[in-house]
């Protein structure tokens, strides 16, 4: 089968059917309404959503980068503009050949960052505010559940480092619920 899968996937959007085995019906589902726009062509329609995701996983990258860079400076004191870290975070992200490679032709790629780097977002988040789990542990939860719609085997790959960061700051995340449900 050729790896290309793109006219694929615009077609099962635009039909609202099945790709390959497994589906992907989470990204058939949110590509589906960009098939109504009353312009260009039907790729470039699906294309555009492409992009939205690409965007949205962009400014997800460079809010984490920005949760990164205050979490450096309250435990080393190492003092990061939040504008330089979010900078630096979306131009290392939007240099990286992958990107590049995927961000020319509708895949189910696009859709999977735009899942995972939000959910990585919530969890640096989580980790830095400990007490902020009973708000973002829902959401982080759905973004997590709606990424195995999606390319399994990256949300898995993603899930994983993900779980593994807050076990490993699971008495402080503890504590954080204990006090939201003091007060």
């Amino acid at each position: 089968s050729y790896w290309f899968d793109a006219g694929e996937f615009v077609a099962a959007a635009h039909e609202l059917t099945f790709s390959h085995p497994p589906g992907h019906p989470l990204y058939t589902l949110l590509a589906h309404p960009w098939t109504w726009l009353p312009m260009g062509p039907l790729p470039f329609r699906i294309a555009l959503f492409y992009c939205a995701c690409w965007l949205w996983a962009a400014w997800c990258c460079g809010r984490l980068g920005q949760t990164m860079a205050a979490e450096i400076q309250a435990r080393k004191g190492f003092r990061l503009p939040p504008s330089i870290a979010s900078s630096a975070s979306l131009a290392g992200f939007a240099l990286m050949p992958a990107v590049w490679i995927q961000a020319t032709r509708p895949e189910v790629y696009a859709l999977h960052a735009a899942l995972a780097l939000p959910a990585m977002a919530l969890v640096a988040r989580t980790l830095r505010h400990p007490r902020a789990l009973h708000s973002t542990g829902p959401t982080l939860a759905l973004l997590l559940t709606l990424a195995l719609a999606n390319p399994h085997l990256l949300a898995l790959a993603t899930g994983v480092p993900l779980g593994a960061a807050l076990l490993l700051r699971w008495r402080s995340l503890i504590a954080g619920l204990a006090l939201v449900r003091r007060q």
